[in-house]
């Protein structure tokens, strides 16, 4: 089964998987930005998770619950802050130049261009959730957290749950 094959029937992927399928420089630039990230994404508390419709999303979190797991449009997508944060460096932006072009040139040949363009995340006319089956169990932790139901990290614990059941499911596939 090629990378590409794998990273389509594989929603929930790893840094590993990732690296594996668009590659170590594409992967490096996504840990730069991430970086950079982790520094502007705490004022905000996820207003690009919020922006895109992501089902795992909550101001109750301090982070991404699923982060280890994150589909690869969540690792490709960054809001403006993080792309226009002052404390990128010039050779940072000149290093993320190469990868942005290999990572378009991938994308566009696997899926067209617009599946990094049109949040939510969508499969076929479906909500990426409801696609996978998983979207009442998402939403209903999401919303126990949001009442003060359940605490943080027992909703994070219970989302990577659903996460690495989901991840199980279609390796069984």
């Amino acid at each position: 089964m090629t990378g590409l094959t794998s990273l389509r029937r594989q929603v929930f992927i790893t840094d590993q998987e990732f690296e594996s399928v668009f590659g170590r420089q594409v992967a490096e630039a996504v840990a730069l930005l991430d970086r950079h990230a982790d520094a502007v994404c705490a004022a905000c508390r996820g207003e690009c998770c919020r922006r895109i419709g992501c089902g795992f999303y909550s101001p109750a979190f301090r982070s991404c619950p699923i982060f280890e797991f994150r589909p690869a449009k969540c690792r490709l997508y960054y809001c403006e802050k993080v792309l226009d944060n002052e404390r990128m460096t010039e050779q940072e932006r000149q290093l993320l130049s190469q990868p942005a072009r290999e990572l378009s040139r991938i994308v566009e040949y696997s899926y067209g261009l617009e599946v990094l363009l049109k949040p939510p995340i969508r499969i076929g006319e479906a909500d990426w959730l409801a696609a996978l089956g998983i979207d009442a169990e998402t939403r209903a932790t999401v919303q126990a957290l949001e009442t003060g139901a359940i605490d943080s990290r027992l909703a994070e614990a219970r989302l990577k749950d659903v996460v690495k059941r989901c991840r199980a499911q279609s390796a069984i596939s």
